[in-house]
């Protein structure tokens, strides 16, 4: 017990009260903080005086009262009290007084007032959220296979008014659920459901049968509302959505997807399709420009070489890798290339560049023929320089070969013409015809000089007959030919005689007043052959009768 009561029960914040019967003293309120005044203040005030209804109430039943036995009053609000007893003489309990506790029930029914309407505001609210929101959300009691709440909203999804609900009952779901869709809930969601934890959602889809008589996805989400005392799913809550459109989009979305997916599958076979045939053709061009017999290059615009194939690098003795990023000057003294940085910005302003150029080998000089060309882009624009050098050396000693084999082809046709222009035809011993036919030019007149020459030199020719019947011109130069042609032959020894001779050549000879002396002429080459026969004979009797007049003396 505490040693200062009266603070003890001054600071109650209800009002504790006394009373002795015996005395008949007023009722004496130790606190009273119900009413806002202090002890003294109530006595004085007159409370519970003795013509009050608590003094009246506690003269009334104390007597009867056993001790502790409760005694309540309610003024304005409520008043608790108990009786005390004494022990008398004859060893009888006896009642000695009273003692309560008076509180202020008004402030306790303002608080459950304000309680009831803050519970009735939140019913309210939860009235409207079930009413306005978008999803259908229940309350499902597990032990009676029933639902407590039903939201306006699952009407709404299917097609119908709010004044429809009470018509739709409890059957809604099984009635127009997909057939499919309630064998499968039927065995899966009873089952997920009786192992579902507390804060687990279960989710599952279904279709139902829309007013329409389309059917609508719906997508519902539970969780367990209360369990019963053994532990066992009592009830559980959810809510439900119309997921229709987002299954149709997902719908299109897995078809746009596979469609992307095939349509990406396709472009994949044909991107490794077409790296297969540019593999193919890259290493085609990669065998072919390396077994080019040519020197093949590219250069950028700095004449850095961008390519090269195997025999550039073996002329220029270095391997391909180490040629690609350099340019001539590089692996050249500057006397050799100069001329190709010359050619270098010739072609680089848009001509092409052809050249021979001579390069000392192990086996000496070689001639390489050198082609220069711009390469352009798309729009026209000069990016690089290729080129090629062919080892031309072979041809070139070909060529002159060739040459030299058709001069000399050319000088056994010449002579072959010659023999069959001026041919030298013995006719006897002692006589040749050299026949004359076409034009006779100063080539032809020398050679028709030494043609006669050497006929009656190796004839051992007397008589020589120029048959001048196959002449289709005659002129000055011509008749000067044939005469200095004479002229040699009777140096040798041998007579000239002309036949054939035409009415022109005639008066050209005339014309010019040629000395004909020595010279024998005949109208055709039979009679010229039978004058020439008929000297010689005659040339032989006059040379045997010499003899044999030698030999008389």
């Amino acid at each position: 017990m505490t040693k200062h009561p009266g603070l003890a029960l001054g600071g109650s914040p209800d009002g504790i009260w006394g009373s002795d019967i015996h005395r008949e003293e007023r009722c004496r309120a130790l606190a009273t903080r119900g009413a806002g005044q202090g002890a003294r203040g109530v006595v004085d005030a007159g409370h519970f005086h003795e013509r009050s209804r608590p003094r009246r109430m506690i003269a009334a039943h104390l007597p009867s009262l056993d001790a502790m036995s409760p005694l309540h009053h309610d003024p304005s609000g409520a008043s608790t009290g108990v009786a005390g007893r004494s022990w008398g003489g004859d060893g009888m309990p006896t009642v000695d007084g009273a003692c309560g506790v008076t509180v202020d029930a008004s402030l306790e029914k303002r608080i459950l007032e304000q309680e009831v309407a803050r519970w009735r505001l939140r019913a309210e609210q939860a009235e409207s959220i079930l009413r306005t929101s978008p999803a259908a959300i229940f309350l499902c009691d597990k032990t009676a296979e029933r639902s407590r709440t039903f939201s306006e909203a699952v009407a709404h999804m299917l097609g119908y008014e709010p004044d429809h609900v009470p018509q739709l009952g409890e059957e809604v779901l099984p009635d127009r659920m997909h057939p499919d869709d309630t064998t499968r809930m039927a065995l899966e969601f009873e089952r997920d459901l009786e192992v579902l934890e507390d804060g687990e959602q279960l989710v599952f889809e279904y279709r139902m049968r829309h007013r329409s008589g389309e059917w609508r996805w719906l997508e519902a989400r539970c969780v367990v509302f209360s369990r019963t005392e053994e532990g066992q799913l009592e009830r559980y809550v959810g809510a439900v959505q119309d997921i229709t459109e987002r299954k149709h989009l997902a719908q299109t979305m897995r078809d746009r997807e596979a469609a992307l997916q095939k349509a990406n599958a396709e472009l994949e076979q044909r991107i490794a399709e077409r790296t297969l045939e540019l593999r193919r053709k890259s290493a085609l061009l990669e065998s072919m420009i390396n077994n080019l017999p040519a020197a093949f290059y590219v250069k950028d615009t700095e004449g850095k070489f961008l390519l090269v194939n195997r025999r550039t690098a073996e002329l220029m003795g270095v391997t391909r890798a180490e040629a690609v990023g350099k340019s001539v000057a590089d692996f050249f003294p500057p006397e050799t290339a100069a001329p190709w940085l010359e050619a270098q910005q010739e072609i680089l302003a848009g001509g092409e560049h052809e050249v021979e150029e001579i390069f000392v080998q192990e086996d000496g000089p070689h001639i390489y023929l050198s082609i220069g060309f711009p390469i352009r882009d798309s729009e026209g624009t000069i990016f690089a320089i290729g080129g090629f050098s062919t080892d031309i050396t072979e041809r070139r000693r070909a060529e002159q070969e060739r040459e030299e084999l058709q001069a000399r082809v050319i000088e056994a046709q010449r002579a072959a013409i010659r023999e069959l222009s001026t041919p030298m035809i013995p006719l006897a011993k002692g006589v040749v015809v050299m026949p004359l036919v076409g034009t006779v030019d100063s080539a032809r007149a020398q050679q028709i000089m030494e043609t006669l020459l050497a006929g009656v030199v190796k004839q051992q020719a007397r008589v020589a007959i120029l048959d001048l019947t196959g002449l289709t011109a005659v002129d000055t130069r011509i008749v000067d030919a044939l005469l200095r042609a004479a002229r040699a032959t009777r140096m040798l020894g041998a007579e000239v005689m002309l036949t054939g001779i035409k009415p022109q050549f005639a008066q050209v000879l005339v014309q010019l007043g040629v000395d004909m002396s020595g010279i024998t002429t005949e109208g055709t080459l039979q009679s010229g052959v039978a004058a020439a026969m008929g000297w010689l004979q005659g040339r032989g009797r006059s040379a045997q009768d010499g003899s044999e007049r030698a030999r008389a003396r």
